[in-house]
């Protein structure tokens, strides 16, 4: 059972954090997966708003993609 503070949204987080980190201490880039939630599953264009889970995860990204049912889009892009 989890805890305060110990909520999947901050474990989620946690994982995205350490794989950041990771990547940058051997410079080079990883990827991962995530999923939107069910109002995004309906979208063309998912949105931040859409994903599953954990906003976090795309606070901590640098790049994400979305691949909906018809399109393949750049939905974040820190540079």
């Amino acid at each position: 059972m989890r805890g305060p503070g110990n909520e999947e949204r901050f474990v989620q987080g946690g994982v995205y954090k350490a794989l950041r980190d990771y990547a940058i201490k051997l410079n080079i880039p990883i990827w991962t997966a995530s999923q939107t939630n069910r109002e995004g599953s309906k979208k063309d264009y998912p949105t931040m708003a859409d994903l599953a889970e954990s906003w976090e995860k795309a606070k901590i990204s640098d790049v994400m993609i979305g691949l909906s049912t018809k399109y393949l889009f750049v939905a974040k892009n820190r540079d």
